[in-house]
């Protein structure tokens, strides 16, 4: 499905569209596979970092505080 050779494809369906839309394959194919890997583990990173300072946060408060605070 992809019109350049390498790449994954962000937007699959949306520019192929059977209204005759055309994005260009700058919009559809955005990321090469080698730039998905640091994205995706920087997500986690980030989504754990957040998900571990709360619940520490939590874990030193009074149970009332946190329930109220949530």
């Amino acid at each position: 499905m992809s019109r350049l050779t390498g790449t994954i494809d962000v937007i699959v369906f949306t520019g192929d569209a059977s209204w005759g839309l055309r994005l260009p394959d700058s919009v559809i194919a955005a990321y090469h596979g080698a730039q998905l890997l640091p994205l995706a583990l920087g997500g986690l990173l980030i989504a754990a970092l957040g998900a571990l300072l709360s619940a520490a946060w939590a874990a030193g408060s009074r149970t009332v505080t946190a329930l109220r605070i949530e």
